[in-house]
């Protein structure tokens, strides 16, 4: 067959004129038992959409041309574009093992066995298949991943490997394995809040509480607040039976930024605080919303929920204490528990007086001058639109802060309420 004719299938390739292109590959292939023509047709029939062809005539051309790269690579496209490109997250993990497994065998090139060990790594994570995250994690080297991201923007493939591993480990318990690879992930995306988290977490739970503790507090301090953060220290000091911080961080947790759905367990944990602190009617208040967030969203009341509540109504009634609830609707007892939220969350922390010097409307803090003279800063979110008034005479409570300009510790004003 003449070269002539070759050219023009290549041309019809170009034209994505898939199935002229693949008879003339075909007919070279067959008739001249030509291993570029199988390759070039084999890239045709995957292509025009035909991957499990192109899987059929891979492997009749790999026994053909068994030591020919371009062939090997054609096949593992088209075991990826039939079984891995767009393989649903419904379907049963292992559908997409198998497949995974045959395309590893054939040793691919980096792309596509990224590609692949990536597509098992996403979908285990979201079937909570922690084990087989780990493991296919460990196909590939890290330091071998792109550190690059598109635009500035998302995860690198290097960043998404750590992200997987690192939490699959801390999932699996394996704390000190778990450890190594946060603190490896630091130094490589110290700007990723998650890994500082659970470099801090491996640790607490290799028993150095008070170390993990205080990893934690410094995230809040330098990094951003954020409720789940709050939640892991409440936990600490819970376990050190260190019952008021334990209740301070946890109502931080309530109020801080975070859909009410994704903390009914905090509530609950709330409400033994609360129990176990004598709070009796806080608890009450705190049990019922974590218990009505359940029935709204049709979630199973857990026997450890049913538990507690037995309990709190019980010391309830032994402390011959009511507490009036107009309704069971979620917004009511969250406007109730918030206000016990703000009497706890800040009760153990030094309370002043001020006004408010300084507010402007293009900037997202201010300074309040305290009545001894001295200049806080705050963040204007912290403030009620009700006090938002330079002049105003208000109370506070001072709060650590971290200065970024002078990269020292500082305080900063919260929990505000107008002086009357």
């Amino acid at each position: 067959m003449s070269n002539h004719l070759i050219e023009q299938a290549e041309q019809l390739l170009k034209q994505q004129n898939f199935p002229e292109a693949g008879k003339i590959f075909r007919k070279f292939w067959e008739e001249e038992n030509n291993s570029y023509a199988a390759s070039r047709y084999l890239c045709c029939l995957r292509k025009a959409g035909h991957p499990g062809a192109a899987i059929r005539q891979g492997k009749k051309a790999k026994e053909q041309f068994p030591d020919n790269n371009y062939i090997k690579n054609e096949l593992i496209w088209a075991y990826y574009d039939k079984h891995i490109k767009n393989f649903s997250e419904e379907e049963d993990i292992n559908k997409l093992i198998e497949p995974a497994i045959n395309i590893l065998r054939l040793q691919p090139d980096k792309l596509p066995k990224e590609l692949t060990v990536m597509a098992v790594v996403k979908l285990a994570k979201q079937k909570n298949q922690w084990e087989i995250v780990s493991e296919w994690c460990d196909k590939l080297d890290p330091k071998n991943l792109d550190k690059t991201t598109i635009n500035g923007k998302g995860k690198s493939k290097q960043e998404q490997w750590l992200f997987a591993k690192v939490k699959s480990l801390i999932e699996l318990e394996l704390w000190k394995e778990a450890r190594l690879w946060a603190l490896e992930a630091i130094k490589l995306y110290p700007k990723e809040i998650h890994f500082y988290r659970w470099a801090a977490l491996a640790l607490g739970y290799q028993g150095k509480v008070k170390q993990a503790i205080n990893e934690l507090e410094k995230i809040i301090l330098t990094q951003r607040t954020e409720w789940y953060i709050l939640q892991d220290l409440a936990n600490f000091y819970s376990s050190l039976n260190q019952l008021y911080p334990a209740i301070s961080f946890s109502c931080r947790a309530a109020l801080a930024s975070g859909e009410y759905k994704t903390k009914v367990t905090l509530y609950m944990n709330i409400a033994q605080l609360s129990l176990d602190t004598g709070n009796i009617e806080i608890a009450v208040r705190n049990i019922e919303l974590s218990k009505a967030i359940r029935e709204q969203e049709g979630w199973k009341i857990k026997q450890n929920l049913q538990e507690l509540e037995y309990k709190i109504y019980q010391e309830l009634e032994k402390s011959q204490k009511t507490v009036e609830l107009e309704s069971k609707n979620i917004n009511y007892l969250l406007k109730l528990c918030q206000k016990d939220w703000k009497k706890q969350a800040y009760s153990d922390l030094p309370q002043e007086s001020g006004m408010i010097n300084y507010l402007p409307q293009d900037k997202s803090h201010g300074f309040i001058i305290t009545d001894e003279g001295k200049r806080i800063f705050f963040l204007q979110k912290d403030l009620p639109p009700s006090l938002r008034k330079e002049k105003l005479k208000v109370y506070f409570n001072l709060e650590k802060n971290w200065d970024r300009k002078q990269q020292k510790e500082s305080l900063k004003a919260v929990n505000f309420c107008a002086c009357y």
